[in-house]
């Protein structure tokens, strides 16, 4: 028998959805707008709700100014010589 729900279902619509419940997920943001085209596939979780990626970047800018730390934008680019 499986471990957990099985992909594909309203349980696990997505196999980006396995850490909904945990927290540790990352939201679609495509799957209230146009529609996430790799639907099963997608890395992203298709559980949270159409305002958690926003509710997210907003959290994240806000512990950002209370804490001083600036933007992290990347790895930075290493040329070769």
């Amino acid at each position: 028998p499986p471990a957990g729900p099985a992909p594909g279902t309203a349980e696990l619509p997505s196999v980006g959805s396995a850490g909904h419940f945990e927290g540790t997920c990352k939201p679609c943001a495509f799957v209230y707008t146009k529609g996430c085209e790799n639907g099963l596939h997608c890395a992203f979780c298709h559980l949270c709700d159409a305002h958690e990626k926003k509710r997210r970047q907003k959290e994240k800018t806000m512990l950002r100014k209370l804490t001083g730390r600036p933007k992290q934008v990347g790895s930075p680019v290493v040329l070769a010589a």
